[in-house]
C-alpha cells in the first residue's frame, strides 16, 4: 500500500495481479493497457477505472461508477460483469 492509499498485489513471480485506487479516485496514467484504454470511450463509460485485476484469463476493471468489464488476454472486450 502506498501513502496515496493505491494497493498493488502481486504473484509469487512478482507480477501485478491487481491494483487498487482508493473508492473514488481513478487509477494513475500507465496502469490500463493502452489497448483497453482506447476502448473505454467505445464502450459509453464516461469515469475512470478505479481497479483492475489480471489473471491467465484476462482482465477485469471496475469503474468509479460501480461498473465491471471483462476482458481477455489480447485486450478483446467480452462483456459487462454484473
Amino acid at each position: 500500500m502506498f501513502a496515496s492509499g493505491l494497493e498493488i498485489d502481486f504473484d509469487a513471480d512478482g507480477n501485478w495481479t491487481d491494483v487498487d485506487a482508493p473508492r473514488g479516485k481513478v487509477l494513475p496514467a500507465g496502469i490500463v493497457p493502452l489497448e483497453i484504454e482506447e476502448q473505454l470511450p467505445d464502450l459509453s463509460t464516461t469515469t475512470g477505472v478505479n481497479e483492475i485485476s489480471r489473471d491467465i484469463y484476462g482482465y477485469e476493471l471496475e469503474l468509479i461508477n460501480g461498473q465491471e468489464l471483462a476482458f481477455d488476454t489480447t485486450y478483446k472486450f467480452l462483456g459487462f460483469l454484473d
